[in-house]
C-alpha cells in the first residue's frame, strides 16, 4: 500500500506527487485522500454508514482498480476504484469512484508540486459498471490539499474559496498547453504506425512519447538527475547514478530531442564530473563510463554542436585519461599475454557493490569484466574519432592530442579483449548452448572465494551481458552464443534463471535500467526476432498498464511484487522504438531503415510505417512503408525515403545508397 504505483508532476519541481496501488498519497504530502477522506466523508454526508478503517476491503473492489493518463501525453493521471455491493442498500446495480490528478504545469521555481483533483461517483443500472451510468451527487475538485474543499463541512476554508470546477478544468487547459508547446519546441521525431491485430503501433508510440514527458518530470528543478521518486530511489544519494544519465541522454538523442539532451548532458558535466574525472556519486561504473564517451560523441554527430564539448573538454579529457591510466595498470599488473586478464580493465560495473572493494581489501579483487573493458574501448573509439574533427576544425592541439592518445588506445583495447575471449569461452555438454561466454577474464574462483553457489561461474551477474552486447565488440558468433546460454543455460552466480523474455535480470525478473544493450546488440547482430522478443516483452511487462511507469525490476506475473519506480528504466521504450525504425551500425556506420519493422506491419491493407525527422549521424531522415498486394498473390512493399542533404549529390554516403 505504501509503495508508488505511479506518480505525476513537472519538470520544474523538486519533488512528484506520488500514488499507491490505491490511489492513496505516499508520503503523506497532505492530499486528500480517496477512501478515508473522499469516500468516507460523502457516504456519511448522503446519509450512509461510515465506512471503519477496517472495513475497505469490503467497500472498494480493490483487485479491479484501474489506474491511466487522461490526455496524454500529458501527465495528468486518473484511478478507477469500484465498489463492492453493500449489505445497507437496496440498489441492484453498481457504482464506481474516479479520481483524477492534474498536476500544475510549471511550478516557478517551487520545489513542492501542486495537484488538482476532481473526484466523482457513479451509479451503473447493471451489474460490473455495464450501463447506462449516472452522476451521484456532484463532483468534488481539490487544489493540492484535503482542506482545499469537503464533501460534508465548511470548517476548513471559506466557502468561496473552495476549490472548483474551473480551477480544475483551467490546469487541465494549462497542462495540455505547456506539454503541447515543450514537445514542439524539441523538435523530436515523429511516427505513425499501424494498428494490427498483434501489434498495436499507435499503442507502441503513445508509450514511447509518454514516457520521455515521464522522463522530463523525474528531474529535479528541469536539468538534475534523480533514479527515482519518494519513497523510493528518488534519495539524494541516487541523484549521480550513471544510468540514469546514459539512458535518459541516449534516449533524448535517438528522438532528435536535442535540447533534452543538451540540457542533460551540461548539467552531468557541469555538476556530476568532477575535475579529476571521477563521477559524483559513491561508486564507479565502468561500462557505464565508457558509455559516457560514446554519448558525447553521438551528441556531436547528432546535432553539429561541438562548442557544448568544447566548454567541458577538461572534464571530458580527465574523465576519459582516468580510464586510459585503469588501461594501462590493466597491463602492468597483468604483463603475461597468456594470462586472460592481460590488459583487460579491472573495476566495478555495478555502483551497489562499493562497500566490497575496502572492506575485503585483499580478498576481494576487482573483476575484470568485459563488459567494461568493451564500453570503455567502443568510447575511445567514438570520443577519438569526434574530438580528432573538432580539433581539426578549431585549431585546438590539445583535443587533437587527446583524440590521438584514445584512437592509438582503442586497437589495442579490442586486440585485448579478443585474445582473453579467445582463452576463456567455455564448452558445454548442452547441445542447446554449446559455449558459454564468460562476463569476466578471471579465474572461477578468484572474483569471490566463497562457496560454490556464490561463485562467479561461466556465466556471471545479469547486468554484465547487456552491456557487453552494448559495446558491438564481440563477434556475431560470440553474441549468438552469449544469448543461446543466457535462454537454455544458467552456469552463473544466480539461483535463479538469468533471462526472462529476452532480458537479464535478477530475482527471474526483468531489469530495466541494465537493459539497453541487450536490444542494441541483438540489432547489431541482425537477431531481429529475438530483438522483437526483448522489445515487446519490455513494452508488456516492465511498464505499469495504465500509467506506464517502470520499477527497477518486474516480474511478468504481476501478483510477484516489484522494485521501486527508477528513471533510468523509462526510456527502454521510446529508445527501442526508433532503433525498430532507424538503426545506425557502430563500425561501419551503415543506417538501416526499418530494420526491425514487424512483419504484420508490412501486409496489404495495414495503413503505412511514417518516420518523419528521424535523427542520424548524416541528418535526418523519414520514410513511408506501404505493402500492396499483387496480381499472383504476393505483395509488394513501396518506400518513399527523405533523406539529408549529406545523401544528395554525386558521392553520397560513404558505401552509397541500397
Amino acid at each position: 500500500e505504501s509503495g508508488v504505483r505511479t506518480f505525476t508532476g513537472s519538470r520544474s519541481a523538486s519533488v512528484d506527487a506520488t500514488f499507491s496501488d490505491h490511489a492513496d498519497d505516499c508520503t503523506d504530502n497532505g492530499f486528500p485522500r480517496p477512501q478515508g477522506y473522499v469516500m468516507n466523508l460523502t457516504a456519511i454526508a448522503n446519509g450512509e454508514p461510515p465506512i471503519p478503517p477496517d472495513g475497505w476491503f469490503k467497500y472498494v473492489n480493490f483487485s479491479a482498480m484501474a489506474d491511466g493518463l487522461l490526455g496524454q501525453p500529458s501527465p495528468n493521471l486518473v484511478f478507477y476504484f469500484p465498489l463492492l455491493p453493500q449489505n445497507f442498500s437496496a440498489y441492484g446495480g453498481s457504482r464506481y469512484w474516479t479520481m483524477v490528478a492534474s498536476p500544475r504545469p510549471d511550478m516557478q521555481g517551487g520545489r513542492e508540486q501542486d495537484v488538482w483533483f476532481r473526484f466523482q461517483q457513479l451509479r451503473c443500472s447493471g451489474a460490473r459498471l455495464a450501463p447506462p451510468c449516472e452522476l451521484v451527487g456532484t463532483p468534488q475538485y481539490y487544489d493540492t490539499y484535503w482542506f482545499s474543499n469537503s464533501p460534508i463541512t465548511d470548517r476548513w476554508i471559506r466557502p468561496e474559496l473552495k476549490a472548483n470546477a474551473s480551477g480544475f478544468y483551467g490546469n487541465l487547459l494549462a497542462v495540455k498547453r505547456y506539454w503541447d508547446r515543450e514537445l514542439a519546441a524539441e523538435g523530436m521525431m515523429a511516427l505513425s504506425l499501424p494498428d494490427t491485430a498483434g501489434t498495436n503501433g499507435s499503442w507502441l508510440t503513445d508509450q514511447a512519447l509518454f514516457s520521455m514527458v515521464r522522463s522530463m518530470i523525474s528531474r529535479d528543478d528541469t536539468w538534475h538527475p534523480r533514479y527515482g521518486v519518494l519513497p523510493g530511489y528518488g534519495v539524494s544519494l541516487q541523484d549521480g547514478f550513471q544510468d540514469t544519465f546514459t539512458s535518459t541522454a541516449t534516449a533524448a538523442l535517438e528522438w532528435g530531442m536535442f535540447p533534452y539532451a543538451r540540457g542533460v548532458i551540461d548539467n552531468w558535466l557541469r555538476y556530476y564530473t568532477r575535475d579529476n574525472g571521477m563521477i559524483t556519486y559513491r561508486a564507479e561504473e565502468l561500462a557505464q563510463s565508457g558509455r559516457m564517451l560514446t554519448i558525447y560523441a553521438l551528441y556531436r554527430d547528432y546535432t553539429g554542436d561541438a562548442q557544448l564539448l568544447l566548454h567541458h573538454f577538461g572534464r571530458i579529457r580527465a574523465h576519459a585519461q582516468w580510464l586510459l591510466y585503469r588501461f594501462g595498470e590493466a597491463l602492468r599488473n597483468f604483463p603475461d599475454p597468456s594470462d586472460p586478464r592481460h590488459g583487460i580493465i579491472a573495476g566495478g560495473d555495478e555502483g551497489d557493490t562499493f562497500v566490497a572493494f575496502y572492506e575485503r581489501w585483499g580478498d576481494q579483487p576487482q573483476g575484470h569484466k568485459y563488459s567494461c573493458h568493451a564500453n570503455v574501448y567502443r568510447g575511445f573509439l567514438d570520443l577519438g574519432r569526434v574530438l580528432r574533427e573538432i580539433g581539426e576544425e578549431s585549431g585546438r592541439e590539445d583535443v587533437a592530442a587527446h583524440a590521438s592518445e584514445l584512437l592509438a588506445a582503442a586497437p589495442k583495447m579490442l586486440a585485448a579483449l579478443e585474445a582473453s575471449l579467445a582463452k576463456t569461452v567455455v564448452p558445454t555438454s548442452n547441445p542447446r548452448a554449446p559455449r558459454c561466454v564468460p562476463t569476466g577474464a578471471d579465474p572461477l574462483d578468484a572474483v569471490d572465494p566463497g562457496p560454490p553457489h556464490a561463485r562467479q561461474g561461466c556465466l556471471g551477474d545479469f547486468r554484465g551481458y547487456p552491456e557487453l552486447m552494448y559495446s558491438g565488440a564481440l563477434t556475431a558468433e560470440l553474441a549468438d552464443d552469449l544469448f543461446n546460454h543466457l535462454m537454455y543455460g544458467n552456469a552463473s552466480a544466480l539461483s535463479t534463471r538469468p533471462m526472462t523474455l529476452g532480458c537479464t535480470g535478477y530475482n527471474a525478473k526483468q531489469s530495466t535500467y541494465t537493459a539497453y544493450g541487450m536490444a542494441y546488440g541483438l540489432l547489431v547482430y541482425d537477431m531481429v526476432e529475438r530483438f522483437l522478443l526483448h522489445y515487446f516483452g519490455m513494452s508488456a511487462h516492465t511498464y505499469t498498464r495504465g500509467s506506464w511507469t517502470t520499477p527497477e525490476a518486474t516480474h511478468p506475473d504481476r501478483d510477484i511484487g516489484s522494485t521501486d519506480y527508477v528513471a533510468a528504466g523509462v526510456h527502454t521504450a521510446p529508445t527501442y522504438l526508433k532503433w525498430m525504425h532507424v538503426f545506425e551500425e557502430p563500425d561501419s556506420r551503415t543506417v538501416w531503415l526499418g530494420k526491425a519493422v514487424p512483419r504484420e506491419w508490412l501486409t496489404p491493407g495495414a495503413a503505412p510505417v511514417v518516420v518523419r525527422s528521424s535523427p542520424t549521424r548524416y541528418g535526418r531522415v523519414g520514410f513511408t512503408l506501404r505493402a500492396a498486394a499483387t496480381a499472383a498473390g504476393g505483395y509488394t512493399v513501396f518506400a518513399n525515403v527523405s533523406l539529408p542533404g549529406s545523401y544528395v549529390g554525386a558521392r553520397g554516403p560513404p558505401g552509397g545508397l541500397r
